[in-house]
């Protein structure tokens, strides 16, 4: 069934008091909602869900159900998380075993597609917890299901393998070998496989996901979608581009061209059509998924900052400098105010800053060389070797400060050479070490003008 993923919400005082209406009545308004559901009617059938909550606004289900409508179907989810939040404390209250992790899940889930990836972690685990000890329970299965996606968005790769396992032992076990929750984990498990670099396991583990779907008469979004991002991953990117376009077609006839989940195909699209020399359409495809999802989550979500960023690269391989340091620029503000000036989304932005500066000046792009240096105005590097303080970071072989050399990319490739390295722990007297007494060290960008200048008199 096609749907819009648009509701328009309702004006909740101006819906007809239920509080003393009867079962009877909540009976009704529920086979409302599924007759207005099957025929496209999303406002109908959202009406029906809300009317029937508040004819007991402490009822579990009710409340569970509305919100799970809402996740499904709705572009705005603050009001989904102040509803699932308000059951989850009810059911805390109540020591409701049944309900509680039941309502962690799908906060979990809902704080995975809002980008808290860290506090969905959290809450999924938690609802993991509830189920301590049991081996066959097919509530278990769907939260170990959403886990791998979580562990695998944090870089925790043998986690998504293990939930991931244990959730296709239990649907193999409660549900069968031919059900579309074991195909569904199937094909999350083939990420999982892929993160870790086993083709072999996430071909087959693909092929019988997709044999479950073809014996149900499925065809399957993320199924496509994972299979393209394997054929990505073994380089065939003709094959890639063909399923995440088809990928992209099946989102759109099940839930909208509007929804959350075509952001992430559209992501793989503008990459795969880079690596095919396509750049306009790699621009439009990314342009369309920013488009998507500044009118789900506002402009200023770090999803829009993350698109931002992959505007910014497209445009600085296309050595259109300007638009680049736009666009990186405005990620920036985005995950400053979010996370703060030193954090890690704020630190990979300014490197692409710098890289893009960089580019300017090795390239005499004239037009923009004044962009370049007011960038790099205000910015200075520094170096933490260990346990020890940061020292401030003057030059690294043949880089100095300031020079139209990208360290980051520099410092790999001499940092087993025996190099000079420049650094100041006090600003006002310089120490000279060679690259071979380092074991490690991160580099960070600050930005502090007054100390940049101090730090340039050190080089005079």
């Amino acid at each position: 069934m096609k749907v819009s993923n648009k509701i328009i919400f309702l004006i909740f005082a101006s819906l007809v008091s239920l509080a003393h209406a009867s079962a009877d009545q909540s009976a009704a308004l529920y086979e409302k909602y599924e007759y207005s559901l099957k025929h496209e009617d999303l406002n109908g059938a959202y009406e029906a869900l809300n009317q029937r909550r508040r004819i007991d606004d402490k009822n579990l289900k009710y409340i569970y159900d509305e919100s799970e409508f809402l996740l499904q179907y709705s572009n705005d989810q603050s009001y989904t998380q102040e509803l699932i939040e308000n059951g989850l404390n009810i059911a805390k209250d109540s020591a409701d075993k049944y309900w509680i992790p039941r309502y962690l899940e799908i906060l979990a889930g809902l704080l995975l597609q809002e980008g808290d990836t860290q506090k969905a972690y959290e809450t999924g685990t938690e609802a993991y917890s509830y189920f301590a000890g049991e081996s066959n329970n097919e509530e278990l299965s769907d939260i170990c299901q959403l886990l791998i996606g979580i562990c695998t968005s944090l870089g925790k790769n043998d986690e998504a393998l293990k939930y991931g396992l244990q959730a296709l032992n239990i649907r193999r076990s409660v549900l069968g070998t031919n059900h579309i929750k074991t195909a569904s984990t199937l094909t999350a498990l083939s990420i999982a496989y892929l993160n870790q670099n086993d083709f072999k396991h996430a071909h087959e583990v693909l092929s019988e996901g997709e044999q479950i779907y073809t014996k149900l008469g499925i065809e399957d979004e993320t199924l496509v979608n994972n299979q393209g991002v394997l054929a990505f991953a073994q380089q065939s990117f003709d094959d890639a581009y063909e399923l995440f376009s088809k990928a992209l077609d099946l989102t759109e006839n099940k839930f909208g061209n509007k929804h959350s989940k075509l952001i992430g195909i559209l992501k793989s699209l503008s990459v795969t059509a880079e690596k095919l020399n396509r750049y306009d359409e790699a621009v439009s495809y990314i342009n369309e998924a920013f488009d998507i999802a500044s009118s789900i989550y506002g402009s200023e979500h770090q999803i829009c900052a993350q698109l931002l960023c992959e505007q910014g690269l497209l445009a600085n391989q296309r050595k259109l400098y300007g638009t680049a340091m736009d666009k990186f620029s405005e990620a920036l503000k985005i995950y400053d105010k979010l996370f703060g000036e030193t954090s890690q989304p704020s630190q990979q932005t300014l490197i692409s800053m710098y890289r893009c500066a960089c580019d300017i000046v090795v390239a005499n792009a004239t037009k923009y060389i004044q962009t370049a240096k007011d960038f790099m105005s205000d910015k200075y590097f520094t170096l933490k070797h260990e346990d020890k303080d940061p020292l401030y970071l003057l030059a690294f072989g043949q880089w100095h400060m300031n020079n139209a050399a990208c360290i980051f990319d520099y410092i790999p490739s001499v940092i087993n050479d025996d190099v000079n390295i420049l650094l100041s722990a006090d600003k006002t007297s310089v120490q000279e070490i060679k690259s071979s007494d380092l074991s490690n060290f991160t580099v960070s960008i600050v930005r502090n003008k007054q100390i940049h200048d101090e730090l340039l008199n050190l080089l005079k």
